[in-house]
């Protein structure tokens, strides 16, 4: 970027490292996926729901109907290893796929964190909850297709998410149509397709019903969709106001009053086709405790139908997402293991699949932020004077937008690293001159980014060790809502997506092997870019 085009990525073909990862993710090589997923290091053991008891040591794909659950001691939901950030950096500034004259900007993602994570994810809950990853937060089709392939649905917010998840391969009726403005030629869609469809609003029923008549005149019954209808359970507000989505106020969801509660009972008595529960109570900000209200509030009116309409009516209830992410280091707080005890307390019949249903989950930035990071090689230091610097990279708003918009919302973490070797800076008071190696003297600076606005900032009055023309900035826990939100300002050129992973590892503490780097994503392409403006 900056200067012109930039050179494409040398040596690692993009195809040869998604269908490599394709290939380790298919169902039938399972013992391939659990030794990927956790050097091989993971215990995981079947869990009967009815009595609590472990029963055997099983492998992932031979769960037989029970929940699978690691190891009580082997905590597999954790983030990207630091350790390993120096030996990738050292890696790509090597073989060119990071450098002021080839990529100047990255997308790094450790996949064994990743899949860890989303293994994490299935063993904190029984089998019955089937959990739609949120494509806004990472769409990328390697990320996707891997979590299609290891039994993952997908959650979407709009036609273009819809079509994402039929490429990859999601089964239609594991993908959830949320969107709170579908058009009715959306609705038509998702009915011919069988999707699931959550209704936002009363006046989406009276769409979807207009639809559904069409659909029966037809062919004589209706959509083979699983259709609910979104509550506001109105637990209140969270940290960050623009994350909540559960106060009187929210643009989501029917609230629930008395007076729509009761509006709600009659829909029900309307629509035959009727038959799930949506709710969703935000995302950063908002507490589990929160979280799990809004998913009792949800349970208590599904009986409340029941009881009415007979057993069978609700078929599911889909309890949203939105677990917090630690941005302030790499510990994960909270796991997805601690918000399924909360919940367990809480909604204890959720967990009972005999009397219940399939139960829907949500769940977005907390899979991909913490396995996800992205390095920034340095272009030019300004010395204001001899304590502060401005430190230019080429990324700012267009890939972390609510960072710099907001940052007292969403602050980033940097670490300075040296660009030739990807050792880890340190920053020390008082050392005269820059220093050299890995010591530096310890500056403060502002780190900015290329677009023309002054509020382009990913980090202000920063206490760093002072870098130089090609050091590198990395940014942490940068997998979720950084790409996706990637901004047009300035037609800048989307920077590519690396991951990494150390085949035959032996202990996801002890690591061994080498590091293999593959491009998940190519830059995007000036031809790209202008065919964006204009056909």
């Amino acid at each position: 970027d900056g200067g012109g085009p930039p050179r494409e990525s040398a040596g690692v073909p993009a195809m040869s490292a998604s269908a490599h990862l394709r290939e380790l993710m298919k169902p039938e090589n399972a013992g391939t996926v659990v030794g990927f997923l956790a050097g091989g290091a993971l215990t995981v053991y079947a869990i009967n729901w009815w009595t609590g008891r472990t029963r055997k040591k099983t492998p992932v794909a031979e769960s037989e109907g029970r929940s699978l659950r690691s190891d009580s001691s082997i905590d597999c939901h954790r983030g990207k290893r630091m350790a390993d950030v120096d030996q990738v950096l050292r890696s790509a500034h090597k073989s060119g796929l990071l450098g002021l004259e080839t990529q100047a900007v990255a997308l790094f993602y450790d996949l064994d964190a990743l899949k860890e994570t989303l293994l994490a994810l299935r063993v904190a809950f029984p089998p019955h909850f089937l959990h739609c990853i949120a494509v806004k937060a990472n769409p990328l089709p390697f990320f996707l297709r891997g979590a299609v392939e290891m039994g993952f649905g997908l959650e979407t917010a709009s036609m273009g998410e819809v079509m994402m998840a039929l490429q990859v391969g999601c089964k239609p009726d594991h993908i959830v149509f949320d969107s709170p403005a579908k058009g009715r030629r959306d609705i038509a869609f998702a009915l011919k397709h069988g999707l699931q469809i959550n209704a936002d609003n009363f006046d989406e029923l009276v769409r979807i019903d207009e639809e559904q008549q069409r659909i029966k005149g037809a062919r004589g019954r209706f959509s083979d969709s699983a259709i609910g209808v979104r509550l506001n359970p109105l637990v209140g507000v969270g940290k960050i106001k623009a994350l909540s989505v559960s106060g009187a106020d929210s643009k989501f969801g029917i609230p629930f009053t008395a007076a729509n509660r009761t509006k709600l009972l009659a829909a029900f008595g309307t629509y035959p086709w009727l038959t799930a529960l949506h709710c969703h109570v935000g995302s950063q900000g908002c507490s589990l405790e929160q979280h799990a209200e809004g998913a009792r509030t949800l349970h208590e009116f599904a009986c409340h139908i029941r009881t009415e309409y007979g057993q069978m009516r609700i078929k599911s209830l889909d309890i949203g997402g939105g677990l917090p992410v630690n941005f302030a280091d790499d510990s994960v707080a909270p796991s997805f293991a601690e918000y399924s005890a909360v919940l367990r307390t809480r909604v204890p019949a959720l967990f009972e699949a005999n009397k219940m249903y399939r139960v829907i989950t949500e769940y977005g930035r907390s899979l991909s932020a913490k396995p996800g990071w992205v390095a920034a090689v340095v272009e030019y230091v300004k010395h204001v004077d001899d304590e502060k610097d401005i430190v230019t990279v080429q990324c700012g708003s267009d890939l972390f937008m609510r960072s710099c918009y907001c940052p007292g919302d969403f602050p980033t973490r940097i670490t300075a690293h040296d660009g030739p070797t990807g050792e880890a800076l340190v920053g020390v008071k008082g050392l005269e001159g820059a220093g050299e190696g890995r010591e530096r003297r310890e500056i403060v600076a502002d780190v900015v980014g290329p677009l023309c606005f002054q509020g382009d900032k990913l980090k202000s009055a920063n206490s760093m060790p002072q870098v130089r023309e090609g050091d590198v900035i990395v940014v942490h826990d940068a997998g979720a809502n950084t790409l996706s939100l990637w901004n047009r300002h300035c037609s800048r050129l989307a920077p590519p997506v690396y991951g990494y992973y150390r085949p035959g590892s032996s202990s996801s503490q002890e690591v061994l092997g080498k590091l293999e780097v593959l491009v998940l994503k190519p830059a995007e392409k000036v031809k790209d870019m202008l065919r964006f403006w204009a056909p």
